[in-house]
């Protein structure tokens, strides 16, 4: 399937006289992007089997210490929030040259709830 995706953008690319070099790019970060497809699928496949126990911890290992690090997080959010938010996280892949910038208004709103019920 990837292979004649492949071979289906470079003939368009080629048809429209789309500079070699370009070509290239686009190939190799197509390339990149099934590399990455691949691996979240496999990643995601394992991490369907696990309960949800070990899912919960999971999250906790992966994000909840890196909130723990971060000064903002650490001072502002007791544990137990930091705990229930690193449930919520999601991992977002992004591509060379490609940057994040959004405000999820969801999030913090769950966190401003999370926080009132603790007081």
């Amino acid at each position: 399937m990837f292979s004649d995706s492949l071979k289906s953008i470079t003939r368009i690319m080629k048809k429209n006289d789309v500079d070699f070099d370009f070509q290239f790019k686009v190939r190799k970060y197509l390339e990149y992007c099934f590399q990455e497809e691949n691996e979240w699928e496999k990643e995601e496949i394992i991490f369907n089997k696990l309960s949800k126990s070990i899912k919960d911890e999971y999250h906790y290992q992966i994000y909840g210490k890196k909130f723990m690090n971060l000064p903002f997080f650490k001072h502002n959010f007791s544990h137990k929030c930091l705990k229930a938010m690193s449930k919520i996280i999601k991992k977002v892949d992004l591509g060379p040259e490609e940057h994040f910038i959004k405000v999820n208004y969801h999030i913090l709103l769950i966190i401003w709830r999370i926080e009132r019920e603790e007081t």
